[in-house]
């Protein structure tokens, strides 16, 4: 079998989403028709390039590369793993994309997706990705397709960490100028000390006021450092609280009190310090219990 450039898409789609439907690879691939789409992968089935699996009952068969085809385009030769619980979100996807694609009239390269985004993360790096972006007259879009729709509650405490981590990263910044900037001015008081040095009053009086300016940035570090610890602790307890919440309002509320009172037997001899407490990411196991009986109690007594 002689491979044209085609193939060579098809084995580039499927590569980077993991997997494909017959319809994705149609689209994705610029097949004049479904029909003559299905006979080249069949034909590239019975080559070993691409092998083609049920996973699902209800969902099409579904087509992965073979570590044959990973060497042709220089691919990392692991074979990629489905998973059953997300099948259906990740079908959607594609048709999400392919709907794009059709609507947007983008090309290969104006859309990347999550698998690759990942790739372009620096080595030992996790973090979140959308499931696809696309750029569109030199502006990109993100696109996450959610299946089910999310609570007003969990929306908001979703933002709430948002805003949390910003606050967190736009003081940061501040607190690292501030520093950048006492280190400016203490080398600057070190170069008039060491050009001074000779003059014994000059040279004295710099040294002196250099002791002291180091000693008043340390302890400006020491607590700009404890104050931050301590608000962000603040804010992932009062997160904890709120998740705690939510578990309540979905109906696991006691189950979580007994796992919570369990967690308080196997700590119960735990002693912890005050800076410890104030710095605790999570609230202390009995205030946790104590708020979700009281939402238990008042439950109660609505139904009665």
């Amino acid at each position: 079998m002689e491979l044209v450039e085609r193939d060579f898409r098809v084995f580039k789609e499927i590569e980077r989403w993991r997997f494909c439907l017959g319809r994705h690879i149609k689209v994705l691939a610029e097949f004049s028709s479904q029909r003559t789409c299905d006979r080249r992968l069949k034909m590239l089935c019975d080559e070993k390039y691409i092998t083609r699996h049920r996973v699902l009952y209800g969902v099409p068969n579904v087509y992965m590369l073979t570590r044959k085809a990973k060497t042709l385009i220089y691919a990392n030769k692991r074979i990629d793993k489905i998973r059953l619980d997300q099948i259906i979100h990740d079908v959607t996807v594609l048709d999400v994309a392919v709907c794009f694609i059709n609507s947007l009239s983008l090309g290969f390269g104006d859309l990347k997706t999550e698998k690759q985004l990942h790739q372009d993360d620096r080595f030992g790096v996790r973090t979140h990705h959308p499931d696809f972006i696309f750029t569109k007259r030199d502006k990109t879009y993100c696109v996450e397709v959610e299946l089910s729709l999310k609570s007003k509650a969990r929306l908001e405490m979703s933002y709430g960490h948002t805003k949390a981590l910003l606050l967190s990263t736009i003081g940061n910044i501040f607190f690292y100028v501030i520093v950048w900037i006492f280190k400016l001015l203490l080398n600057f008081i070190h170069f008039l000390s060491s050009v001074f040095a000779h003059f014994n009053v000059v040279g004295l009086a710099l040294s002196l006021i250099l002791f002291v300016t180091k000693l008043y940035v340390n302890a400006i570090i020491f607590i700009f450092i404890t104050l931050s610890e301590i608000i962000l602790a603040l804010n992932s307890r009062a997160n904890e609280i709120e998740s705690d919440t939510f578990a309540f309002d979905v109906g696991y509320g006691r189950e979580l009190i007994s796992g919570l009172y369990l967690l308080q037997k196997i700590n119960i001899n735990a002693k912890v310090g005050i800076m410890e407490q104030l710095k605790a990411s999570h609230p202390h196991t009995s205030d946790r219990i104590a708020h979700l009986e009281r939402l238990q109690s008042a439950d109660d007594e609505h139904i009665f």
